[in-house]
């Protein structure tokens, strides 16, 4: 059974009752999703189906992130589909009323102590949207402000992705919130990966969105968002080469806790990934009674 075979088998469905073949899958799998979970690899395309998007382009991501039920006040990691900027744009350009946009616009920097280090960063960002209205060229403009934006980790500093890119990832936030006032019914009031990132979602209730690193504690080791961000795409790379490669990588982790919580969070996924990876590895150089080899 190749590893299509048993994807269908375990999912109780066939990728082309997707419009999926046995490449397509392969590159959503080890190139686009590579170490998602299958089944949310299917949600993925269905959302991208649904609002007829080439699901090969990336326009959305599959995020864990932190769901906490508002009756409970429980929470559980969910693999949740989220849109990129990429679809916010083409959403709007599919309108064929889209004008384009200024160049954001940047406040002044400013020193912002997060957890403890002090960052200079830009206070804020705007960013103006066009969109054709009565043949007019109207504008939309958003301002997005860095401290309220930014994603952080436990210890209250920036997480890897805001340390590094201060300036494109807010901006990519400010673009959002101006697509969305300039194209409101075609984008609705969607949120971004791009400006999700570190927060929880709340459902049972009333939804809002709160740090989540907050919200699940002590449970997460200081420091794990960089350990995860460093290590999280060599460890799904090496599970494709099979169960040797993936504990030869395991066992090369810094120890600690950081370890323990990557592991007990990602095992069962990247264990899946190196399984249907040996399987491959097992039939290579196989032959059959109607195979011409």
């Amino acid at each position: 059974m190749n590893a299509v075979a048993q994807v269908e088998s375990q999912l109780g469905l066939s990728i082309k009752d997707y419009d999926l073949d046995e490449s397509m899958w392969s590159a959503l799998t080890s190139s686009i999703f590579p170490g998602a979970k299958p089944e949310s690899i299917i949600m993925a395309v269905e959302y991208a189906k649904a609002r007829n998007l080439d699901i090969m382009k990336k326009p959305c991501h599959i995020v864990p992130m932190s769901v906490k039920d508002s009756k409970t006040g429980q929470s559980q990691w969910r693999d949740v589909i989220m849109p990129s900027i990429t679809e916010h744009r083409i959403t709007a350009t599919r309108t064929n009323q889209y004008a384009g946009q200024d160049a954001p616009v940047f406040g002044p920097m400013v020193d912002i102590k997060f957890g403890n280090v002090v960052h200079t960063v830009p206070e804020s960002c705007t960013v103006t949207v066009y969109r054709i209205i009565h043949g007019d060229k109207v504008p939309f403009c958003h301002t997005e402000y860095f401290e309220e934006a930014c994603a952080t980790v436990k210890d209250g500093g920036l997480n890897s992705m805001w340390t590094k890119r201060k300036r494109g990832q807010l901006a990519k936030c400010a673009e959002a919130g101006a697509l969305r006032k300039a194209f409101p019914e075609e984008i609705g009031n969607e949120y971004t990966v791009e400006e999700m990132q570190g927060k929880e979602i709340t459902v049972g209730g009333s939804e809002l969105f709160t740090d989540t690193q907050k919200a699940i504690g002590s449970s997460v080791p200081a420091d794990y968002q960089e350990f995860e961000d460093e290590f999280l795409s060599h460890l799904q790379n090496e599970a494709q080469y099979g169960s040797n490669r993936l504990q030869e990588a395991y066992i090369a982790l810094p120890k600690g806790d950081c370890k323990k919580h990557f592991w007990t969070t990602y095992s069962a996924n990247l264990k899946k990934v190196a399984e249907l990876a040996d399987q491959a590895l097992s039939h290579q150089g196989e032959t059959y009674d109607h195979s011409p080899a």
